[in-house]
């Protein structure tokens, strides 16, 4: 190797430490602001599978919570056995989740340099720093649940797939259809990637592999990873949700489908879910599409099958859009379905990727980069369908927007609100500037650096935006008091006493709360009739003979406790649980009162 070539690899290891340092210090900046659950249901269904695989008694907290996959949840197990208090245990997973960001940089680095070898490293890693810092990442890092994960192993399960057409050995088999099956066991939307890496491993069989016998095995060990996810999932169903019916698998959602009921308002929601996917990523992840389309026609004559890795690319990504379009056909109610991200967000960054090199070799000839005006043609009919979209929905779109479930374009609602016209218009301009810059003869390696570094900033912005104003926003107002009341917290350790949340709301705190109370479980119900009439939960009496009282239950309300009646408060120590600056303040009162009691 020569002294120059040392140089250059030096210069790029130094780029690649910097980028992931400062990739680092964004994921993670925001990580003393987080102290417990942002998304109740949702992440208490990851942390309650992890505490029932450990065998944790979490009372009856998870027989109202709709089933979630199990997958991430195995991340979390080790989170639990330590000995940390639930606001430390819930930041160790939010940088668990910027550790996987991170991963995906380094194999999307790895990767990019195999897809793309004409292409200068230096200017790689600035495509990755860029798709790494993507507005999804920034935010989804900040919520224990699984999106992070999918997202690293989306990325594991497209960089199997390439290897495999390097050099087919048994590893490498193994290692991707564990990958598929574990995509599926994360989350049940990555159903397509099972299916087309089904039909890659048999295409690559057609092709007259040597090992055509490896592949069939690692077929049939895909199927068996997928029956015993079945299995899995059925003795969690009944152990947690006492065999009821779940409302967040495929039975559930097809369940009454016709063909009114899916086609229509199924393609209707795929076109709002690409609208988000041209304006997000500034228009890179449809040009990583059409990178891949490209690939499959000029390249499917060529003998080392990388026309099949495209292939594979564009039929786990199509299936991914349509489930969520199919999940998601008929949800009127917040303003952020009009263009959910968040379900295809995972495979965002590899498309991105593709994209940004493509638009690297559009820019080195003028007729190629007509490409450009045309996709601006292409977002801005989109825009006029989802504004037709728009004008059908009877209610305020300002009611809510949330932003975790469509981050790339949370920098534009909060600057224009639901205009999408002047979202289209903002990455308009950004193409044109870029065409002009080029027209006039500045070189295209300088233009584009200068875009991807705006693209970062533009993305950090809007996910961090994500951050401040509902993500840390609720933490503040809603967990930060929960999470710091420790007088209460080691009343409880010093304890046997039983502690009961009554609450009238579906979506509540019993997650943070059981939480925060472990090792003590946690009992819900949602009336007061309910408490006296359920003999489970009625105070006990200590033996009388040897002068014991009445051991009082902690009842915890998210409301002023209008619900409990007024005579038989003394019998409870009655805490209030949520509104800001009103969380557990008046716990202290009522403990130093039954403190001969207790």
């Amino acid at each position: 190797m020569s002294s120059n070539q040392r140089a250059t690899n030096k210069r790029i290891v130094f780029m690649l430490i910097v980028e992931a340092m400062i990739s680092a210090a964004v994921l993670l900046w925001d990580l003393p602001h987080l102290y417990g659950f942002y998304l109740s249901e949702d992440e208490l269904g990851y942390w309650g599978n992890a505490a029932y695989l450990l065998g944790k008694d979490w009372g009856n907290i998870m027989e109202s919570t709709p089933y979630y996959s199990y997958g991430y949840s195995f991340f979390l197990v080790p989170i639990l056995m330590l000995p940390v208090r639930a606001m430390t245990a819930y930041r160790i997973a939010a940088a668990l989740n910027a550790a996987f960001v991170l991963g995906s940089f380094i194999l999307g680095y790895r990767l990019a340099r195999k897809l793309f070898p004409e292409q200068k490293a230096e200017m790689i890693s600035i495509i990755m720093f860029c798709v790494t810092l993507y507005a999804s990442n920034v935010a989804q890092t900040n919520v224990a649940w699984s999106e992070s994960c999918l997202m690293f192993f989306v990325w594991v399960a497209f960089y199997l797939a390439y290897s495999l057409l390097e050099r087919m050995t048994i590893p490498r088999l193994l290692f991707f259809v564990i990958t598929l099956g574990y995509l599926y066991i994360i989350h049940q939307r990555t159903l397509g990637f099972v299916a087309a890496g089904i039909l890659y491993l048999l295409i690559l069989l057609a092709r007259k592999y040597r090992k055509g016998k490896y592949v069939i095995a690692a077929v049939i060990i895909l199927a068996v990873l997928l029956v015993s996810g079945v299995l899995i999932k059925r003795w969690i169903q009944g152990g947690m949700h006492g065999g009821a019916a779940l409302t967040n698998d495929y039975k559930t959602i097809l369940s009454g489908m016709t063909l009114d009921t899916l086609i229509k308002p199924t393609i209707t929601e795929m076109i709002g879910q690409f609208y988000y996917l041209c304006v997000g990523t500034f228009g890179l992840a449809p040009l990583g599409l059409l990178w891949a389309f490209i690939s499959v026609v000029r390249q499917r004559k060529e003998q080392n099958g990388i026309s099949v890795f495209y292939a594979y690319v564009i039929v786990a990504f199509a299936g991914l859009w349509i489930v969520s379009s199919v999940y998601l056909r008929y949800s009127e109610i917040r303003t952020d379905y009009l263009v959910y991200g968040r379900y295809i967000d995972i495979a965002t960054g590899f498309l991105s990727m593709l994209g940004a090199n493509y638009l690297l070799e559009l820019m080195k000839e003028k007729k190629r980069f007509l490409v450009i005006p045309l996709g601006i043609l292409l977002v801005w009919g989109l825009a006029y369908v989802t504004l037709w979209k728009i004008q059908r929905w009877d209610y305020d779109l300002g009611t809510m927007f949330h932003g975790i479930c469509a981050p790339g374009v949370y920098y534009l609602y909060h600057l224009y609100g639901m205009d999408i016209r002047k979202w289209t218009l903002f990455i308009t301009l950004i193409y044109l500037i870029l065409f002009v810059l080029h027209s006039i003869g500045v070189k295209h390696a300088s233009v584009s650096m200068a875009a991807f570094i705006l693209m970062t900033i533009v993305s950090v912005y809007s996910g961090g935006k994500v951050v401040t104003f509902q993500i840390n926003q609720y933490q503040m107002d809603t967990n930060q008091e929960i999470a710091e009341a420790d007088k209460f917290y080691q009343l409880l350790a010093d304890k046997d006493i039983d502690v009961v949340f009554l609450t009238q709301n579906t979506h509540s705190e019993r997650g943070n709360i059981q939480m925060n109370i472990y090792p003590q479980s946690l009992t819900v119900v949602y009336s007061w009739e309910a408490l006296e009439q359920t003999e489970d939960y009625c105070c006990r009496l200590e033996d009388e003979t040897e002068g014991g009282k009445q051991l009082p239950y902690i009842i915890i309300v998210d409301q002023d406790g209008s619900a409990i009646p007024e005579e038989l408060k003394d019998h409870y120590i009655y805490l209030q649980s949520l509104g800001t600056n009103d969380v557990y303040q008046r716990n202290y009162y009522y403990v130093e009162d039954y403190n001969e009691v207790l």
